[in-house]
């Protein structure tokens, strides 16, 4: 029990070591109510954001449009605008543009402890 307990402790502590995690810990924003991003990547947080969001928002009218809920003479002028984005592949690309980017997200994934 002891060797298994020594296992974990040594993968939980080369694991809290490499770069990946330091990042991840970093992004985290460790004292509350601070980030630990830049501007950069605090923009392309927001960036990613609003394109998921208005992808979400323009299949939700499509579907609506679909089932007779919403109509063309019925719809505001930014659905129409999102709607057009969105049949044209225009805001399909933005959301591509903005999550292919070079700028991930590091995430700090625990190790597995299943390796002998």
């Amino acid at each position: 029990m002891l060797e298994w307990l020594d296992r974990i402790a040594n993968a939980l502590l080369n694991h809290n070591a490499t770069k990946e995690c330091e990042e991840a810990l970093r992004k985290s924003g460790v004292p509350h109510g601070e980030t630990g991003l830049s501007a950069t990547e605090q923009k392309t947080r927001a960036a990613i954001r609003n394109a998921r969001f208005d992808m979400r928002i323009a299949k939700e009218l499509a579907t609506k449009l679909k089932h007779g809920t919403l109509t063309w003479d019925t719809c505001m002028p930014w659905q129409k605008e999102l709607l057009d984005a969105y049949r044209n592949g225009s805001l399909d690309e933005r959301l591509r543009e903005v999550t292919s980017g070079g700028s991930r997200d590091t995430m700090c994934r625990t190790p597995s402890l299943a390796i002998g």
